[in-house]
């Protein structure tokens, strides 16, 4: 059974919780008021590249892409090569073929690859403002296109960050070394 407290070990036990509520409460206040706000500052990153080529009316050379963006970025390019309608830019049914509709002479570069996906790799990262090397040295038509059609050929150029390497791998499907190199399949 419980002993009865004394009125002054009453008073005491309710002046320590007293001081405590107190002191606690000022504690709070003092570190809320003295610790001034963290701005957290988040500056987004820009992914863009550009394909640079020399073009004569007739001939496309020197293709390569330019990193426009301000991080360092893996790089992939498509060649769409197709006949296109001179009056409404409907594409025609049966697609140009290398080597009979046209030429296309690659670059001497063992940095860029073609995936099984039709891309082509550049198997490095490349950075802010930097240059690939050249992917296709020559394009050139090389048989008259059909009845009301012209020939074009479109480099489709895509990039994305190379920080961090998981970002490429899930986009892409292709593996990232620990040296940073691409792997496509």
């Amino acid at each position: 059974m419980l002993k009865k407290l004394s009125k002054k070990a009453v008073v005491a036990i309710v002046a320590t919780l007293l001081t405590l509520t107190v002191s606690v409460g000022a504690t709070v206040a003092y570190i809320l008021r003295q610790t001034p706000p963290v701005e957290n500052e988040f500056t987004p990153v820009f992914v863009s590249c550009s394909v640079q080529e020399e073009f004569d009316g007739t001939t496309k050379s020197a293709v390569c892409v330019q990193n426009t963006g301000d991080i360092s970025a893996y790089i992939r390019v498509a060649v769409a090569v197709t006949w296109v309608s001179k009056t409404d830019g409907s594409v025609y049914s049966a697609r140009p073929t290398a080597g009979n509709d046209y030429t296309l002479t690659l670059g001497s570069s063992t940095r860029w690859t073609l995936g099984s996906d039709g891309f082509y790799y550049y198997t490095e990262a490349v950075s802010a403002n930097a240059v690939t090397d050249i992917l296709i040295q020559t394009l050139e038509q090389t048989a008259p296109a059909p009845e009301g059609y012209a020939f074009t050929a479109q480099i489709l150029a895509s990039a994305l960050q190379a920080e961090p390497k998981t970002a490429v791998e899930t986009a892409w499907g292709v593996i990232v070394d620990e040296n940073g190199k691409l792997t496509v399949s």
